[in-house]
């Protein structure tokens, strides 16, 4: 699994509205966080091995709650 990693920007700013703030921690790194599915390790060899290929997937749940799963 290659990663652009010299390449790729990231953003990151604070939340300030609490209630925003508990938004996005629900929305997004909950599912995140329960994501069995779409997640990988890293073996000791070097390659990426998936953790499972069944249970909760994030960006599927995210795609359900937003009306843009196919």
């Amino acid at each position: 699994m290659s990663r652009n990693m010299f390449r790729r920007i990231e953003i990151a700013w604070p939340v300030r509205n609490a209630r925003l703030r508990q938004r996005v921690v629900d929305e997004c790194l909950v599912p995140y966080l329960h994501d069995a599915r779409d997640a990988w390790t890293l073996q000791p060899d070097g390659h990426y091995e998936r953790l499972q290929t069944d249970g909760p997937s994030a960006q599927q749940a995210l795609m359900e709650r937003y009306g843009l799963a196919g």
